[in-house]
């Protein structure tokens, strides 16, 4: 299951712009079809810490204890 967070601020899953209560609904459906399933969740470089660590408590509040992050950096500029 692919959670990941914008810059913006949005949530996506799978891919695609969705509602918090989108994420929860596929969390639970997953964990239903497989109670070993896992998250990634990713988030571009600059999405700020608290969009982040919301997208995790969507996760961990529907049920699912079992996810990796990744994070995209800023590139540096320069040398």
């Amino acid at each position: 299951l692919g959670v990941a967070v914008t810059r913006q601020g949005q949530i996506l899953l799978n891919g695609v712009i969705s509602t918090e209560e989108a994420v929860t609904a596929a969390v639970k459906a997953a964990l239903e079809k497989n109670p070993e399933s896992q998250a990634i969740i990713a988030a571009d470089g600059e999405a700020r810490h608290s969009d982040v660590v919301k997208a995790i408590d969507l996760v961990k509040s529907a049920g699912m204890n079992r996810f990796a992050l990744q994070i995209e950096r800023p590139e540096k500029s320069g040398p």
